[in-house]
């Protein structure tokens, strides 16, 4: 494998082709969907969609924040992640199969991009002008419940992947 080979498959649309759908289609997903119907159903009837819009506004800043330090843990995971298997083993992994290197990256990338998202979003929700057409204000603000609801599942499910690894790698006998 040449060096191009190996730049052209850390790239994240690669990854995405790739393994994407393994690594979005997971329970993740499916939890944030469900907690996000849950929480606009709980909050359909009292007017709580411009309740909502007022709490997800006032902590537009600190959802902005902790995207920014959660991207900051998982390129702290995936160091520990690099870490936790030697040069040989990793060695391994880049020139193995095409699913086993784009599956060590790609949730990492998709994850970090997911907060990415989630941050520009609560940076430019204040610049967002007032509307009066309630199905895009209402559908604006469940879009980011459910993106902040995803982001925090998302992380919860890397974290299972750094154990993964680190259990992986303890396999792996040395020779």
């Amino acid at each position: 494998m040449t060096s191009d080979d190996a730049f052209k498959r850390s790239g994240f649309w690669h990854g995405f082709s790739t393994v994407g759908k393994r690594v979005v289609l997971n329970w993740s997903l499916y939890t944030a969907i469900a907690l996000t119907s849950l929480g606009v159903l709980l909050l359909s009837g009292y007017g709580g969609v411009s309740k909502l819009h007022k709490v997800m506004s006032n902590r537009a800043v600190d959802l902005f924040s902790c995207s920014i330090g959660a991207i900051s843990m998982i390129l702290a995971a995936i160091a520990i992640a690099v870490v936790i298997y030697n040069k040989k083993d990793l060695h391994l992994i880049v020139l193995g199969d095409r699913v086993s290197a784009e599956g060590f990256v790609f949730p990492y990338r998709y994850g970090a991009t997911l907060w990415g998202i989630l941050a520009l979003v609560s940076f430019f929700s204040e610049l967002l002008p007032e509307t009066n057409n309630y199905s895009m204000f209402y559908s604006s603000n469940v879009l980011w419940l459910f993106l902040t609801i995803y982001c925090v599942c998302f992380t919860l499910y890397l974290i299972g992947e750094v154990i993964q690894h680190m259990l992986l790698s303890a396999m792996i006998e040395e020779k």
